[in-house]
């Protein structure tokens, strides 16, 4: 009768220590997931991301390092010993491969090497299209006279771009240039524009059709190597900017290129009051824009022009790179895109970024420098001479 009692005894403890054991167990599989959600780098709160994005971060928790080893840690040492099994047996079969396979992949790693030293050098001066000449516009004699923040920014960008050459163009380099280069009819216009961005328009039109180059606006900011915005099969690039223009603070274009020819016939249009011109829109855009069109409908047949086309595309016999304006995402946190100087800053000009098309986010740069306080940046394009003085001139 005692051992049957003794029995009983010991039969109830084990089950209700495996009652207790499974309820340990059941409790840490369920508080895993939130514990792993929360320590997610760069989580946010779910009623701030959409439901894909909620139901994604759960099955990441899920298959956490965290959860892996509260669910796994009674079968780590049979993995273990699996795998080292394992790694007997491959070691035997790598000793056993020929010297050929070992040639193929070596020879596989040698490519993709090549291939990643080539999209992270710069490209030499004879293997692209587009001069290695910066040209950049203002009303003062040199950049040494500008503001200590566009200094900064230019000499930067210059740094960061080895083998690229500044070419600066004062007003009195830009009338002179037009006179040698140009007509009567071009040199009057410039002289007589009172705004000091459009005569940038005409200057840098001027410049990079005869030329080529590329053309920085003062206030632009670039995160790439300026002429890592080409490749050798690169004839004209720019950016497409939000409001559905061409950004022509970012341009590069290969000598005689019809778009910028294209560009100067459109100016001409502009101040004759042309048909077929919105003198509503900034000038320089817009006749970028046309000139751009021209060129397109002779090309390859008006094909559209948008991001949807990709980052580089073939057009006759031109080679187009366009990349494109886009907001920032500027959340709660500082992020690669937008710092936090940028973040922080109250300046609606700063909230924009210039980026490959897509959806990746690959960001090449800024329309203005993070130091940046307002339209224009004091670099001069936005001042605007009397009338009289343009006439002055002009005469």
């Amino acid at each position: 009768m005692m051992a049957c009692k003794y029995a009983a005894a010991v039969f109830l403890t084990q089950i209700f220590g495996n009652i207790i054991t499974t309820a340990a167990i059941a409790t840490r599989s369920f508080s895993y997931v939130d514990e792993d959600l929360v320590q997610v780098p760069g989580a946010v709160r779910a009623s701030q991301m959409p439901h894909g994005l909620q139901l994604l971060q759960l099955h990441q928790a899920r298959k956490s390092p965290a959860a892996q080893e509260l669910v796994d840690e009674d079968t780590e040492a049979d993995d273990s010993a699996g795998e080292e099994e394992d790694s007997d047996d491959e070691e035997a079969e790598g000793d056993s491969s020929t010297g050929s396979a070992e040639e193929a992949d070596n020879e596989d790693s040698d490519d993709k090497e090549a291939e990643a030293d080539d999209s992270a050098a710069p490209e030499e001066a004879g293997e692209s299209q587009i001069p290695h000449q910066l040209v950049m516009t203002a009303k003062e004699a040199s950049l040494d006279q500008m503001s200590q923040a566009v200094q900064d920014n230019v000499k930067q960008m210059l740094a960061n771009s080895p083998g690229v050459r500044l070419r600066w163009l004062s007003d009195a380099n830009c009338t002179a240039y037009i006179q040698q280069n140009y007509d009567a009819d071009l040199i009057k216009i410039f002289k007589g524009e009172p705004r000091g961005s459009y005569r940038g328009d005409i200057c840098r039109a001027a410049v990079l059709a005869k030329e080529g180059g590329f053309y920085l606006d003062l206030d632009v900011q670039m995160k790439v190597p300026i002429n890592r915005l080409v490749d050798k099969h690169t004839t004209f690039a720019s950016v497409l900017a939000s409001d559905h223009t061409v950004l022509n603070a970012v341009v590069a274009a290969a000598p005689g290129n019809p778009v910028l020819l294209e560009t100067l016939e459109q100016i001409r249009r502009w101040y004759h009051h042309k048909a077929g011109l919105d003198h509503k829109q900034w000038m320089g855009p817009e006749t970028m824009l046309l000139g751009l069109r021209s060129v397109v409908d002779k090309e390859c047949n008006g094909q559209k022009i948008s991001p949807e086309a990709g980052l580089q595309w073939q057009c006759g016999s031109q080679v187009f790179r366009f990349y494109e304006e886009k907001e920032l995402m500027c959340l709660l946190h500082a992020n690669d895109e937008c710092p936090q100087i940028r973040l922080s800053s109250d300046f609606t000009g700063l909230k924009f970024g210039i980026f490959e098309p897509g959806t990746h986010r690959q960001l090449i740069g800024w329309p203005r420098f993070a130091n940046c306080t307002g339209w224009g940046c004091g670099a001069g394009g936005w001042d605007v001479r009397s009338t009289g003085t343009a006439n002055k001139t002009a005469s």
